[in-house]
């Protein structure tokens, strides 16, 4: 198995990291990506605000074209799914003050943690081909 978190969208190219983890792969074994979702609400609601456009992260995927990024190097996109995350009050309202500034800052509520899903990344599981 290999598994990468919030590594592809960093990668001068994501072709050739895909190719060395499918040739790094044992037959029938399992790729496990994280990444933003580009085919998300946040991102169609928010556009050039949408929290994932950061300098560091060069490209973007969605559950089609990483399909297709997969299926060019021999891999099989067997499931996609939509994950959350944990995050403090504080976060979201920090988050929430780069759009409404009278939000007030330091509320001192980072204790209070909660899941919040977003929808905005993706967990994709691939397969490599069987032996033979």
């Amino acid at each position: 198995m290999i598994a990468t978190f919030h590594v592809i969208e960093h990668v001068d190219s994501p072709r050739s990291f895909v190719r060395a983890a499918a040739e790094r792969l044992k037959p029938g074994g399992l790729l496990v990506i994280e990444t933003p979702n580009i085919d998300s609400l946040p991102y169609k609601i928010l556009k050039a605000r949408w929290r994932q456009f950061i300098p560091e992260h060069y490209f973007f995927f969605d559950p089609k074209t990483m399909s297709r990024l997969l299926l060019d190097n021999g891999l099989k996109m067997e499931k996609t799914i939509r994950i959350g995350k944990h995050a403090s009050v504080d976060l979201i309202l920090n988050r929430l003050s780069r759009f409404f500034t009278w939000i007030p800052q330091g509320n001192r509520l980072s204790g209070l943690t909660f899941r919040l899903n977003p929808m905005d990344i993706m967990l994709v599981f691939a397969t490599g081909p069987a032996d033979g």
